[in-house]
Order: structure tokens, then C-alpha cells, then sequence
């Protein structure tokens, strides 16, 4: 499993990116609103978003098969 940290202002990473995903958070900032978080910076934005839009993905072609 790979393991980064997106947000560094607001100590966000891969594990609880992939957790705001599994309970519902589509965008970026969903992710940080679950964790009682906003934006610092917004340098992280990007990539949070390719994250969930990368785990979504996935889960389509699973949901194909």
C-alpha cells in the first residue's frame, strides 16, 4: 500500500484521504470538511482530488468485472 502525505498544513494522508472517501467525500474539500478541517495553503488540492478520483475509478472497474 502506498502511503503520502497529501496535506501537510492539515496533516492529511493517504490513509484518511481513502477513509472521507469510503464515507462519501467526492472532492477535496469534503475530505478536509470530514475531518473538521479547511484549506491552509490549497497547494494539496490537486492532489487529494486525483486521489479520490483515482480511488473512484477503481472502484468502477470492480464494480464492471
Amino acid at each position: 500500500m502506498d502511503f503520502m502525505i497529501y496535506c501537510v498544513c492539515r496533516q492529511i494522508n493517504t490513509e484518511k484521504v481513502d477513509f472521507a472517501a469510503s464515507c462519501g467525500a467526492k472532492t477535496a474539500r469534503c475530505v478536509l470538511a470530514h475531518y473538521g478541517e479547511r484549506f491552509n495553503c490549497g497547494k494539496c488540492a490537486c492532489s487529494i482530488q486525483d486521489r479520490l478520483n483515482s480511488n473512484a475509478a477503481k472502484v468502477t472497474a470492480v464494480a464492471a468485472e
